[in-house]
């Protein structure tokens, strides 16, 4: 999937990717379990392009928003 003029960001499988393994390295998932689900040859692969730092702050947004998104509203726009 490419960009387009003007976009900033893309959302795809790839990206799901390195969503599980930032999840799974910070929740003290063993790295060479990650390294082999997600199939890389070396783990090096693995924690240096797949496994991303979070922020505590950072990650109390995330939950903030997807806890905003995930809860039905009673209002009508």
């Amino acid at each position: 999937m490419c960009l387009k003029d003007g976009e900033k960001v893309r959302l795809g499988f790839h990206n799901l990717r390195h969503s599980l393994a930032s999840f799974l390295v910070r929740n003290g998932t063993d790295v060479k379990t990650v390294q082999k689900m997600l199939r890389h040859s070396d783990v090096a692969i693995t924690l240096g392009i797949y496994a991303h730092s979070m922020s505590e702050d950072r990650l109390a947004a995330q939950v903030d928003m997807l806890t905003a998104m995930m809860t039905p509203s009673n209002t009508v726009n």
